[in-house]
């Protein structure tokens, strides 16, 4: 076990983390970073972002490497491995075990593990990702003027991309494989419904068929079994997020019902000296969001340190 004890260890390095980084090291606490991944988060699922304010075109790859070039130049000690455990000691400090066979002591820490969105788990969803397929209407609609595109999906997420998408798309269909929705804002559907976008019903993508980008969309009818092609040149996957709350859990962490991990508005868990940011806690799934949860947790972070 190594000797030193961290002002807080963040685990997770996607912006939300990146960020408390950052700006814990400027408030002058010492601090470790864990990332057994591309340190990025869901920013390095993206080839091209267009909404970050000061790059008016970067790769999510090369911002989260810009992020986390500037923490360890500020001082943060980065370790590429994953955390599997959290003890509290009698000392009150906190001992993380780590994949690399070691194990590190911390004042406080924060859980930035994100949440990865469902996939279909169709043929050709992971081959033409990027090409065509996408999961975030906010990063992506942009790209699709002019185009004809399908959501797939029936809750208020389907809904709430279909109606942004189809401010650019020339045609905008959502896809359901059930007969009702489950989306819970019916003033939102009902505006979707006005707004000129069709619906397939009853309707399983078991294929994206394409060869260098989306060309059409292979569906199988849920109760008769009969399959149709819809020729498509996008399709936005809203079915919804795993939040990757095993950590959270484990140290005792309040969890919702759909998984996220609760917070007050200073990013505190129910656990002293465990806070938590980004996508993890639900909400907008942003990299601004994080960035801005990532400034309020250090915050509290800083308070929770000095008060001892």
């Amino acid at each position: 076990m190594s000797e030193k004890i961290y002002d807080t260890a963040i685990i997770g390095a996607g912006p939300a983390g990146l960020t408390v980084a950052i700006y814990c090291v400027r408030k002058t606490l010492s601090t470790i970073l864990f990332e057994p991944k591309i340190p990025g988060g869901s920013l390095t699922l993206t080839n091209r972002i267009e909404n970050f304010p000061g790059f008016e075109k970067i790769s999510g790859m090369e911002l989260g490497e810009k992020m986390l070039l500037q923490a360890q130049k500020l001082g943060v000690d980065f370790v590429p491995a994953k955390i599997s455990e959290i003890k509290r000691e009698e000392s009150n400090c906190f001992v993380l075990s780590a994949s690399n066979g070691n194990s590190y002591r911390s004042k406080s820490i924060l859980l930035s593990t994100g949440a990865s969105y469902r996939h279909l788990r169709a043929k050709g969803e992971k081959e033409l990702f990027n090409r065509g397929v996408s999961f975030c209407a906010t990063c992506d609609a942009p790209f699709f003027k002019g185009k004809k595109v399908a959501v797939i999906g029936g809750g208020d997420s389907a809904f709430t991309s279909a109606r942004l998408i189809k401010d650019y798309a020339s045609e905008v269909t959502i896809i359901h494989r059930r007969d009702e929705f489950r989306a819970q804002d019916r003033m939102l559907v009902e505006e979707v419904k006005k707004s000129g976008v069709k619906f397939l019903l009853n309707k399983e993508v078991i294929e994206i068929a394409g060869e260098k980008k989306v060309e059409k969309l292979i569906l199988k009818d849920t109760k008769t079994g009969e399959q149709t092609s819809l020729p498509i040149d996008g399709v936005f996957i809203n079915i919804g997020f795993e939040p990757e709350n095993s950590l959270a859990k484990k140290s005792g962490a309040k969890i919702s019902e759909a998984g996220y991990i609760e917070v007050d508005e200073g990013m505190r868990t129910n656990i002293a000296g465990i806070f938590a940011a980004g996508d993890v806690t639900g909400g907008v799934k942003q990299a601004t969001v994080a960035v801005g949860q990532g400034a309020v947790a250090s915050n509290s972070i800083y308070g929770y340190v000095k008060k001892g």
